[in-house]
């Protein structure tokens, strides 16, 4: 994908409970063309291609050090 960036990155975490906590990562990718998109999907959907990065395992520890212990 280095080769065909997306235009616009949007990333959201979602903390949902209901006495325990889960996280929900939701990313929306914005491309040029369907194209693009497709080959996108095609990489993110295989097992193994990095889903997770610092970042988001960073933020993940933030909500969970807020979540109250069960």
């Amino acid at each position: 994908m280095a080769r065909t960036p997306c235009q616009r990155l949007n990333r959201m975490l979602f903390a949902l409970g209901d006495g325990n906590i889960a996280v929900l990562a939701v990313s929306w990718v914005e491309f040029r063309g369907r194209t693009a998109a497709r080959r996108f999907r095609d990489i993110s959907d295989t097992y193994g291609t990095g889903q997770f990065n610092d970042e988001m395992l960073d933020a993940i520890a933030e909500i969970a050090a807020w979540a109250p212990r069960p």
